[in-house]
């Protein structure tokens, strides 16, 4: 991922199944700093979480909040962090 990413910053949602289709890829909105467009990405991702019975059912199914920079480069992954954040809670139990 980009280490200086550079704005706007694009909130994208992505369905984990049918990836960068068409049916599959929506762009929600545009931010100037990278904190809310991070912050918008996390709440997408969090919310389509909290529908499916467990995280291991969300994955590779449900929905995920990604966040590019101007360039396009992907600079934060709803789907990478979620899983970052559920494995560091397993490893807590």
């Amino acid at each position: 991922m980009n280490k200086n990413p550079k704005p706007p910053f694009r909130v994208d949602v992505v369905d984990q199944f049918h990836g960068h289709l068409e049916d599959g890829y929506y762009i929600v909105a545009t931010y100037e700093r990278l904190e809310e467009a991070i912050a918008e990405a996390r709440r997408i991702t969090e919310e389509e979480i909290a529908e499916y019975d467990s995280f291991e059912s969300w994955l590779g199914w449900g929905d995920a909040g990604l966040v590019y920079d101007s360039s396009g480069t992907l600079v934060w992954d709803g789907i990478i962090e979620a899983r970052k954040e559920h494995d560091a809670r397993k490893a807590q139990t």
